[in-house]
């Protein structure tokens, strides 16, 4: 389970809750299932500049493995590592680009 916050605000994350959704009277409902927190330790602290990435593993046991039903609506995790791609990229060209004028640089000159 991953939650990513983009949001432009500072915060510490004192828990997470984890819901389940169940249907009352024909109607589908978000019921609060379980929550992790620490009396004295904050899980993270999200700042403005920053992204905030939380990864959970959640291990249910005594349930029949027919008895839920994961439905992934998460975060695409590739939106974390393409500016670092694109900043690899264009260094890539660049350093390409330079290569190749050197070359034919060196064979204008007659050297290659």
């Amino acid at each position: 389970m991953s939650v990513i916050d983009d949001t432009n605000h500072n915060f510490w994350v004192n828990e997470v809750g984890f819901f389940i959704e169940k249907e009352e009277n024909g109607k589908k409902v978000d019921v609060l299932f379980a929550v992790y927190s620490h009396p004295d330790k904050p899980i993270a602290y999200k700042s403005a500049e920053v992204d905030l990435l939380l990864a959970f593993d959640l291990v249910l046991t005594g349930v029949p493995a027919d008895a839920i039903t994961i439905v992934d609506s998460g975060v695409d995790l590739n939106i974390l590592i393409a500016p670092e791609l694109a900043k690899v990229g264009a260094a890539q060209i660049s350093n390409m680009y330079r290569h190749l004028k050197q070359k034919f640089e060196l064979m204008d000159k007659g050297i290659l």
